[in-house]
């Protein structure tokens, strides 16, 4: 039984790299669609605003809680 699936292992293995030998990149211009050059401009639009609370006045030597830092009781 194992003998059988080490073959099927190296039957996949060797279809593998034969189908990868076919592989072609693509060029930029081929990867410049519509919808690539959209999302672009849509990330453009994003933005990420942290906010640690309403009045809370950030330190900027704060480097979280000890927790994150890996420190532990």
């Amino acid at each position: 039984m194992a003998s059988a699936a080490m073959a099927m292992s190296s039957v996949s293995v060797v279809c593998s790299s034969l189908l990868l030998r076919t592989f072609k990149k693509p060029s930029p211009e081929q990867l410049r669609t519509t919808e690539y050059l959209q999302s672009i401009h849509l990330e453009e639009l994003d933005s990420v605003s942290v906010h640690r609370g309403l009045d809370e006045k950030v330190d900027p030597n704060d480097r979280g809680t000890a927790l994150a830092n890996g420190k532990r009781d």
